[in-house]
Order: C-alpha cells, then sequence, then structure tokens
C-alpha cells in the first residue's frame, strides 16, 4: 500500500507510528451547543388565537368586520439527532378586517361567506431565552360560515377559514413559513 504524509495508509488506517490527522469541522461554529442553522429542525405547535371583533351591517346583506386579535406561536427547535435544543415563542398582536356577505338567512339563522385580511405586529419573541427580532405579518383570507343570533345583537357563530400568510423576508422560522397556507375553524360570540 502506499502511504500518506501523517502515518496514514489512505484507507483510515494508520501504521501505528503517527497519529491519524484529525480535521477540524468545515464549520467553526459547530459544537454541541450551537448548531448551524442548517442542522436545526422545527416542531411547530399548532398556533393559538383570540379575537375580539364588532360586526357592522352596512346594508342588507352586507357586512364590515374588525377588531384586535393575539395570536401565540410556539416551536420546539431540535438538532440534527432530533433532540431538543431550546424553545421559540411568539406573539402577536393583529388587527382583522373581513368583508361579509350573507346568502341565507331565517329567524335566527344566517349562512354567510367572507373575505378578509389581518396585519399582525410582534409584540414579544425569544428564542432560547434571547429577545427574537420578528417582523410584521400579513396575511388574507376566505370563510364560509353560520350564525345563530341569541339576541339581535349578539350571537354564535362556526366559520371555517383558509388563510395564507405572506412571506415577511424573515429568516425565523415558524409553522407560518413552513405552511404559509392554513384552514382554521374559528367559534365565537
Amino acid at each position: 500500500t502506499s502511504s500518506i504524509p501523517g502515518g496514514s495508509t489512505g484507507n483510515g488506517i494508520t501504521d501505528g507510528t503517527t497519529p491519524p490527522e484529525v480535521s477540524e469541522p468545515a464549520d467553526p461554529n459547530l459544537n454541541d451547543d450551537k448548531l448551524p442553522s442548517y442542522l436545526e429542525k422545527y416542531r411547530h405547535s399548532m398556533p393559538v388565537s383570540f379575537t375580539a371583533s364588532v360586526k357592522w351591517s352596512f346594508a342588507k346583506r352586507w357586512a364590515l368586520t374588525s377588531g384586535l386579535g393575539y395570536t401565540y406561536l410556539h416551536s420546539d427547535v431540535l438538532d440534527g439527532m432530533n433532540v431538543r435544543k431550546y424553545d421559540q415563542d411568539i406573539h402577536y398582536l393583529g388587527i382583522p378586517v373581513k368583508l361579509s356577505w350573507t346568502f341565507w338567512s331565517s329567524r335566527s339563522f344566517s349562512a354567510y361567506a367572507s373575505a378578509g385580511t389581518t396585519f399582525e405586529f410582534p409584540i414579544a419573541g425569544r428564542r432560547a431565552g434571547k429577545r427574537l427580532d420578528v417582523p410584521c405579518q400579513w396575511s388574507a383570507g376566505l370563510g364560509i360560515g353560520i350564525q345563530y343570533d341569541i339576541t339581535p345583537h349578539f350571537g354564535i357563530y362556526v366559520e371555517p377559514e383558509y388563510y395564507r400568510h405572506f412571506d415577511n423576508g424573515s429568516t425565523v422560522k415558524t409553522i407560518r413559513t413552513d405552511r404559509p397556507a392554513t384552514l382554521s375553524v374559528p367559534v365565537g360570540i
């Protein structure tokens, strides 16, 4: 066999006279504490959202809805071996604006279709206990819902919605960057 300087025979076996050369990792940040981002995996939890909204009927079948919403996004960041490294938590306040059209109504029930947009701005973001800079988030959605009117001014509704979250240019990974299209089923009063 041909010998390579440093005591190696080229097949990873040394001749016993000198120790084999140990190559340094290509990335100096590669250690147990900090993996380069390309080795990190994210396990996202389901988003938690609460919204207080008001609906203003401006024509016989048309209404505008807006309010204030809160959303919490949580992710577990894993290393290359799927071992949990740390948490990532992001909190948003959002302003939804929706236009709805009632296509069927009876004395107490109504069915409607809606389309709208939501602008969310981050109020807090943390990854591994450190502050995380997160940009604002835009989304647009379509929905169809049914409502039961308890009184003339209060009702219970369920409204399955399809939402698309737009790319905000951030390198921060969330469930919205990995899966920008979502289906939700809000229930409310």
